[in-house]
C-alpha cells in the first residue's frame, strides 16, 4: 500500500464520512438497472417509479456536490493562482524553443551553402562539421503536423461534426430551423416533478 499524498490527508476529513456510500448507491442502481424491465409496469406505477428514481437521484446529487463543489473550489481558485506563473513559464519555453530553432535552422542554412559552394574535399569537411554540435539538454526530433492549403479540398471524413451546436441552434430556432443536410424533429420528452 503506497502512503497517502499530502492533498490526500488534507482532503480525508471532507471525503472521509462517506467512505463507500457512492460505491453502494452505484452498484444499487446498476443493479436495478439491470433487472430493470418498463413494460411490466402501468403508466403509474411508472410515474412512481420514476419519482422515487429521482427523488434517489437528488439524494446522490447532493451527497456528491457536498464533497465536489468544495473541491471545484479549491481546484478553481488553484488553477487561477497558478495560471500566471504557468503561463508566463510556458511563453519562455516557447520563445526559447522558437529561436533554438531558427538558430538550428539557420545553421542548416549556413552548412548547404557551404556545401553548395565547396570545391575541395577540404572545404566539403569543414562545411560537413561546421554545423555548431547540439548543447547538452537539447534533443531534436522530427515532427509532422497536417497544414491546411485549400479548405474545400479536404476530405469529407476530417470535417468535425458538432452535434451539441446543431441541438442548441434547433432548440432556438424550433420550426424556422434551417441547416443544409440536417432538419429540426420537435420530440416529447417525460419529465418527473
Amino acid at each position: 500500500m503506497t502512503e497517502p499524498t499530502q492533498l490526500e490527508t488534507a482532503l480525508a476529513p471532507m471525503v472521509g464520512g462517506n467512505d463507500g456510500l457512492a460505491e453502494v448507491a452505484a452498484e444499487a442502481a446498476a443493479d436495478y438497472r439491470r433487472k430493470f424491465d418498463p413494460k411490466v409496469f402501468t403508466v403509474e406505477q411508472l410515474v412512481a417509479i420514476g419519482h422515487t428514481a429521482r427523488e434517489h437521484l437528488r439524494q446522490f446529487e447532493a451527497e456528491r456536490d457536498q464533497i465536489a463543489k468544495p473541491l471545484r473550489a479549491i481546484a478553481a481558485k488553484q488553477s487561477k493562482r497558478w495560471k500566471a506563473p504557468i503561463q508566463d513559464m510556458g511563453w519562455i519555453v516557447a520563445g526559447a524553443r522558437a529561436e533554438i530553432e531558427a538558430r538550428r535552422e539557420l545553421e542548416r542554412a549556413e552548412q548547404t551553402a557551404a556545401l553548395t559552394a565547396a570545391t575541395s574535399a577540404q572545404e566539403v569537411a569543414e562545411a560537413v562539421t561546421a554545423l555548431a554540435p547540439r548543447p547538452d539538454g537539447l534533443t531534436e526530433r522530427e515532427e509532422w503536423v497536417a497544414e491546411i492549403v485549400v479548405e474545400q479540398m479536404i476530405p469529407r471524413e476530417f470535417w468535425e461534426l458538432q452535434e451539441n451546436k446543431l441541438h442548441a441552434l434547433a432548440r432556438k430556432m424550433k420550426d424556422a430551423f434551417n441547416v443544409p443536410g440536417v432538419r429540426a424533429v420537435r420530440r416529447t420528452k417525460a419529465v418527473f416533478r
